[in-house]
């Protein structure tokens, strides 16, 4: 959107089969996709990337897809989350599934050793797991965790919240969608 708005051509080369799946039902990934195409972006939702091209001084010439489609570009912006290095953790023996596994206090099943941020899946008290990459989890799960370490119990149990400005429109939502 703010490219856009600086009068760019932007190209959105999505893998999930529908824009923002992580954070929207489906009926409003849709109405920010319709959102976004009005307003001239090209979306391409479910798209495998193979490389990116660059010239002979390293810079961006281009987006190759593993259909073999190819995207010209003079710049590449790449947004992709996090996928958990837990490889030093499972050989702890600590429980890991997508990130380290721990309790409302970022502890894990070993007492000596503490875990917070978006490496963590967060245990609910019904035994579901919850994952969050945001700021304000890493921040909040890290009190937690320094607390954890100093012996004091200090809960994490804040509502999830996600927000995103795009053109003139403010989505701001509390909870999971």
């Amino acid at each position: 959107a703010t490219a856009r708005k600086k009068g760019a051509a932007v190209t959105v080369l999505e893998a999930a089969p529908r824009l923002l799946g992580r954070v929207l039902a489906p009926l409003l990934g849709d109405w920010y996709a319709t959102l976004h195409r009005r307003h001239g972006v090209q979306l391409e939702l479910g798209l495998a990337i193979e490389a990116i091209e660059t010239d002979d001084q390293g810079r961006a010439v281009a987006v190759r897809a593993a259909d073999g489609r190819r995207f010209p570009c003079g710049l590449v912006v790449v947004g992709i989350g996090v996928t958990a290095n837990d490889q030093l953790a499972r050989a702890a023996g600590l429980e890991c599934d997508r990130g380290i596994v721990v309790d409302a206090c970022a502890r894990t099943a070993d007492p000596a050793i503490v875990a917070a941020g978006d490496c963590t899946a967060r245990r609910l008290p019904d035994g579901t797991l919850l994952r969050l990459e945001s700021v304000n989890n890493a921040t909040e799960q890290g009190k937690s965790a320094a607390a954890a370490l100093l012996g004091q119990e200090r809960p994490f149990a804040g509502t999830p919240w996600f927000w995103s400005d795009q053109y003139d429109r403010k989505l701001q939502m509390a909870g999971l969608s």
